[in-house]
């Protein structure tokens, strides 16, 4: 289209962990034997305004997988449809930013 604009489709997968048992965090400790089952997953897209001096970021995210919600609910994605396309309430992510993210 244009020389300075760029897009961008990503999926981002992590979670937070601590070391030593909280008790306002009962489940927020690391163990090995289930931590793969506690990652969350978003996707999204973006466009990138690239201007040589300045790089404006204007992302939308999209939780994909939420481990925090109960067994059944966890996956997100089935949530989008053309009526709803941003999912239930704080699925989506609107992020702008300067720069690239890393």
């Amino acid at each position: 289209m244009v020389s300075f604009l760029e897009g961008a489709v990503f999926v981002d997968a992590g979670n937070v962990w601590i070391w030593k048992s909280q008790l306002n965090q009962p489940q927020g400790q690391f163990h090995w034997n289930r931590f793969y089952k506690e990652i969350a997953v978003g996707t999204g897209f973006g466009l990138r305004l690239d201007f040589s001096f300045l790089i404006l970021r204007f992302d939308v995210g999209i939780k994909a997988y939420d481990p925090g919600k109960p067994a059944g609910q966890k996956f997100m994605l089935k949530n989008l449809s053309f009526n709803r396309p941003f999912g239930e309430r704080q699925q989506t992510v609107l992020n702008v930013g300067i720069g690239y993210p890393f």
